[in-house]
């Protein structure tokens, strides 16, 4: 219905609800329509936007606070597990390498002295591994340094043409001229060893000597 002259401006709606016209609006009560002058109107409707803003901030902090929280949890997990780091590779490899070059073994050896055909090592043992000989030549004849791995006692090793069969050699030094020094590393692995100078004639002249590796 609709008041001439008047400022308000109501319409019946079946969902019962207010109508809000250019100089007023309605409200039910019931099944009737109450008119509400234009000011009280937009109060409430101002009171229902403020409430709602209140709520809708109120949301938006929340969400902020459990983003903020789990974010501060994410970064002292980080923390934690850069504290716990290993050590660098490059370390432990380095640790290895000294380890390994203090395991190596050295065996000084003496070819022609005190007599030309005399070769001395020092020992008949010698551990497992690296191991580095030392040769220099005493005497004032060319000789060599040779070693072999073989089952074979010194003492019986065929000789062909003066010189001892080399099956099983597994590094010499060559020949070495009076007075000069040469170095031989290999890897040794458990077993007999038979080391000799095999230059023609100094086998047979006794220059051999059985080694053990343990």
């Amino acid at each position: 219905a609709r008041e001439a002259g008047s400022r308000y401006d109501c319409r019946p709606r079946n969902t019962r609800t207010c109508l809000i016209a250019q100089s007023g609006d309605c409200q039910v009560q019931g099944s009737n329509l109450r008119h509400v002058p234009w000011g009280q109107t937009l109060e409430r409707i101002s009171l229902i936007t403020s409430s709602r803003a209140i709520r809708s901030l109120a949301a938006i902090g929340a969400i902020g606070a459990i983003t903020v929280g789990a974010a501060a949890c994410g970064s002292s997990s980080s923390s934690s597990t850069a504290s716990s780091t290993p050590e660098p590779a490059s370390t432990a490899a380095a640790a290895k390498t000294t380890a390994a070059t203090a395991a190596v073994t050295t065996v000084p050896v003496t070819l022609g002295t005190p007599t030309e055909f005399t070769l001395d090592l020092g020992t008949s043992t010698i551990p497992a591994g690296k191991v580095t000989f030392n040769v220099t030549n005493g005497g004032k004849m060319v000789h060599e340094f040779v070693v072999l791995k073989t089952t074979t006692p010194g003492a019986d090793l065929k000789v062909t043409n003066g010189k001892a069969d080399e099956t099983g050699n597994i590094g010499e030094t060559g020949d070495m001229a009076a007075g000069s020094t040469k170095t031989l590393t290999l890897n040794l692995k458990a077993g007999h060893y038979v080391v000799l100078c095999n230059l023609p004639g100094h086998y047979q002249g006794g220059m051999w000597k059985n080694v053990t590796v343990s």
